[in-house]
C-alpha cells in the first residue's frame, strides 16, 4: 500500500452499508464485502449538478469467490479516504448500476465497478430516503454528516456540534428534509441551533450565526496547480464586418432590418446586444486528494509563487465539481482535480434548485 495512504471501499446492502459507515462493530463478512486485501483504484465526480455524480472502481486480481461475493452481494458501496495520521472522509455513497470482470489474456484480471450516486439514484432532496444508526457517544455533528454524505450535499457550520455528543442511539429512517426537521426539533433547537436545507447544501447556524470553516490550498499545503478559467470566445472585428457590410459602411440602419426574417433577427439582436456583465471568477485547480474538501466547500486558494505574485491565482472560492483519481497502492495518483468560483452561501444554482 502505498505510504500513508488510507481508504476503505466498502461493498454490501445498503441499509448494512450504512450501519458500516456509522461504524457499528458488525464484521464486514456479516455486512457485505470490505475490500482491504486487494489493490484497486477509483475514478470519482462530485458536482453541484448532483445527477452528474459517479464512481468507477477498478479492483485488481480477486479470486472467483470475492468476484462472486460482490457481484452477489454488492448492490450499494461506500468509499472512503484519508491519510494515517488523520480521520477519513466520506467521498462517495452510491450504488452499483453495472459489473463485470476482465482478464486482459496475461495475469491480471480486474473486477470493474460502475456506480451511481445514492442522491443520483433517488433525484431531488425531498425523493431521497435514509436508513442509519448513529451510535450513542457519537455526536450531532456525526448525525449531520451522515445525513450529508449519504445524499452527497455539502454541510457548512456544523463544527461546533462536534462537543454535542448522543446520550443514546439515534436512528435516521425516513425522508431526508423530514429527518432534518425531527433532528433539529429534538435537538439543535435547545442549542439555539436551525438549518437550511437546499437541493445542494446544509447549512446549520446558530444563534443568528454560520461558522464557516475554510480549506487552505497552497504549494506548502496541497497544492498542484491553480489556473484562472477564461472565456476565450468572441467576434473579431472583421468578422463582425463580414456579416454586415452593409450596416457598417452606412448603407443599413437598425430601423431597415427585417425582423420576420431569422437571418436579419439574428444580425440585429447582436448588433443591438449589451454587454455581457462580467461573470464571476471561476478557478481549475489540482491537489493531492484532500478529505476536506467537498462540493460547496469554501476554498481559499494562492497560487502565489513569490510574495510579489500578482499574476497567479489568490483568493477564496466555492468549489463546484471534484474529480477524484487514485489507488491504494503505490504508483497510482492520489489527486483531486476541481472547479471553484466566486458563490454566495444561499445563492441560486441555476439549474439544481
Amino acid at each position: 500500500m502505498a505510504f500513508e495512504r488510507k481508504m476503505q471501499l466498502f461493498v454490501g446492502v445498503f441499509k448494512d452499508a450504512a450501519k458500516e459507515y456509522v461504524g457499528t462493530d458488525a464484521k464486514a463478512e456479516q455486512q457485505g464485502y470490505l475490500v482491504d486485501d486487494l489493490d484497486y483504484e477509483f475514478d470519482i465526480t462530485c458536482s453541484t449538478d448532483y445527477y452528474k455524480d459517479n464512481a468507477t472502481f477498478t479492483i485488481y486480481n480477486p479470486n472467483d469467490d470475492t468476484i462472486q461475493e460482490i457481484m452477489t452481494r454488492g448492490c450499494s458501496v461506500i468509499f472512503r479516504a484519508g491519510y494515517t495520521d488523520e480521520d477519513m472522509a466520506t467521498i462517495f455513497v452510491g450504488q452499483i448500476a453495472m459489473a463485470y470482470p476482465e482478464d486482459d489474456g496475461a495475469e491480471t484480471t480486474k473486477l470493474v465497478l460502475i456506480c451511481k450516486s445514492q442522491r443520483g439514484a433517488q433525484y431531488p432532496l425531498q425523493r431521497t430516503y435514509i436508513t442509519a444508526l448513529v451510535e450513542e457517544g457519537k455526536t450531532y455533528y456525526d448525525v449531520m454528516k451522515t445525513i450529508a454524505d449519504y445524499v452527497g450535499v455539502a454541510l457548512t457550520g456544523a463544527e461546533r456540534l462536534k462537543k454535542h455528543t448522543l446520550d443514546a442511539a439515534y436512528l435516521i429512517n425516513g425522508n431526508i428534509r423530514e429527518e432534518m426537521t425531527d433532528f433539529t426539533r429534538r435537538k439543535l433547537r435547545a442549542l439555539g441551533g436551525h438549518m437550511i436545507i437546499s437541493n445542494n447544501e446544509m447549512i446549520y447556524y446558530e444563534n443568528g450565526s454560520i461558522d464557516f470553516t475554510t480549506v487552505e490550498l497552497n504549494f506548502g499545503c496541497g497544492l498542484i496547480k491553480a489556473t484562472a478559467v477564461r472565456d476565450e470566445t468572441y467576434q473579431t472585428t472583421e468578422d463582425a464586418f463580414n456579416e454586415n457590410k452593409e450596416y457598417y459602411l452606412g448603407l443599413k440602419e437598425l430601423k431597415d432590418f427585417d425582423l420576420t426574417d431569422p437571418q436579419e433577427k439574428e444580425q440585429y439582436e447582436k448588433l443591438t446586444k449589451k454587454p455581457t456583465v462580467q461573470p464571476k471568477n471561476e478557478v481549475d485547480f489540482e491537489c493531492i486528494l484532500h478529505p476536506g474538501l467537498h462540493v460547496l466547500t469554501p476554498v481559499h486558494i494562492d497560487a502565489r509563487k513569490r510574495k510579489d505574485d500578482h499574476i497567479s491565482v489568490l483568493g477564496t472560492f466555492y468549489i463546484k465539481e471534484l474529480h477524484y483519481q487514485g489507488g491504494n497502492f503505490a504508483g497510482t495518483q492520489y489527486n483531486c482535480n476541481g472547479r471553484a468560483w466566486e458563490y454566495t452561501i444561499g445563492e441560486k444554482l441555476t439549474g439544481n434548485q
